[in-house]
């Protein structure tokens, strides 16, 4: 029995997934990555700056040979939709 997680055809060793939000810095969270053995990493898409191309965002701080990235796609957090009422719908 083989002990790996296969999603989508591609195997992974760990089942660690790590997120990349909330480190001080980005060499903070390179560094807690690599300490982590993870294969797989989320980021959250909004966090990223991609009005500005010549912008640094964490994707470049990442080894994208080593690790998988796995995009967030969340919506806003209730502390960023103050005053943003449901719809009547709802």
């Amino acid at each position: 029995m083989s002990d790996e997680l296969v999603i989508g055809g591609k195997s992974f060793n760990s089942r660690l997934i790590v997120g990349t939000g909330r480190y001080r810095t980005m060499e903070e969270m390179v560094a807690a990555v690599e300490a982590s053995g993870t294969e797989m990493i989320t980021v959250a898409i909004r966090r990223l700056n991609l009005d500005d191309p010549t912008s640094k965002t964490l994707l470049d701080y990442i080894d994208w040979n080593k690790y998988q990235i796995c995009p967030l796609y969340t919506s806003p957090s209730p502390r960023d939709q103050r005053g943003a009422r449901m719809p009547a719908s709802a």
